[in-house]
């Protein structure tokens, strides 16, 4: 994307964080400064002191909510799976999701995020949809997709695609494109690491092929003796997991609502919404995502890393 274009998708991205500030902000502005007219102070230096609290209060804003977007956390885990046959005595695994990889999220954020993950030295990498921001032309013009043919996991790189995968209408070229730079993508497909894990993958909910929970547990290859992960972007199928031989689910798509009050509706919509949970025997997690959608802005929520240890006390 040309540089002047992009400083405008980068305003018009902040203009929409601030639309959310005026209609949270402006109503309150005005009854205070109607309250405080009615007890005799003059109108017009009530209205400047607002607009001016309103200006710095909007700078303030902004500028919080660019760093909690821009400077991840590390969110660490520790869990225990019972009860399977596995080589594995204990796998470390780093989760990301919702990178948005794009015009508003380019090269510095894609350097953050290998540098955190190289620091972890996770045993395997698990990529939960929304890689990139509709589109992968930005990401693979700016060779941003080649930096990670440099990341490394012994028991390797598995990702899901998200919604904004489908938005773009450019989901066969993002699936290829993340081939070859190593993220194996699962779309209603199982994957097993030989004698020590299974790992299901499936569409996002977006797709019309996506099968469904029970269709997919046909899988003549999903026999329940292996741990068996579950990566979905959107975590809506969560509370259906403990029917099925699942150990743990890993999900994303809902920034927590990315900026407050936001996350009051995602707490409706999902099951588990940010955080972990355990339903059943399922260990199930879902991430607030690494990037952001929109303005780059977050309140109330953080960009974050997911760092999940597990034990299996079945194992030899």
């Amino acid at each position: 994307m040309i540089k002047p274009l992009r400083v405008l998708k980068t305003f018009g991205a902040i203009w929409f964080g601030f639309i959310q500030f005026a209609f949270l902000v402006f109503p309150a502005a005005h009854a205070i400064v109607w309250i405080a007219s009615r007890t005799g102070i003059p109108f017009e230096p009530l209205v400047y002191s607002a607009g001016v609290s309103v200006f710095l209060l909007f700078i303030i804003y902004a500028a919080v909510g660019y760093y909690f977007a821009n400077s991840p956390v590390i969110r660490d885990h520790s869990i225990r799976v019972n009860k399977v046959s596995t080589e594995l005595t204990e796998m470390k695994a780093a989760v990301i999701s919702d990178t948005h990889f794009g015009p508003l999220a380019g090269r510095a954020a894609v350097e953050r995020l290998l540098e955190k993950l190289t620091s972890l030295n996770p045993d395997i990498i698990f990529i939960v949809g929304d890689f990139v921001d509709d589109e992968p032309d930005y990401f693979v013009q700016h060779g941003l997709h080649q930096l990670f043919k440099k990341l490394k996991a012994p028991l390797g790189i598995y990702g899901v695609l998200g919604n904004h995968e489908y938005y773009g209408g450019k989901r066969k070229e993002i699936t290829e494109m993340m081939e070859n730079i190593g993220i194996h993508v699962l779309l209603d497909d199982v994957h097993t690491i030989d004698g020590k894990l299974q790992i299901v993958g499936r569409r996002d909910k977006t797709d019309r092929k996506r099968h469904s929970v029970e269709r997919l547990f046909q899988d003549q290859a999903i026999k329940g003796e292996l741990p068996l992960v579950v990566l979905d972007h959107q975590p809506v199928e969560l509370e259906s997991f403990p029917e099925y031989p699942v150990h743990m689910s890993l999900s994303g798509h809902t920034h927590r609502g990315q900026i407050w009050p936001n996350h009051v509706f995602t707490q409706k919509l999902f099951p588990l919404d940010w955080g972990y949970k355990q339903f059943g025997q399922v260990h199930s997690f879902v991430s607030s995502g690494y990037g952001f959608w929109g303005p780059p802005l977050r309140i109330g929520s953080r960009s974050e890393i997911l760092f999940i240890q597990v034990s299996f006390s079945g194992a030899p």
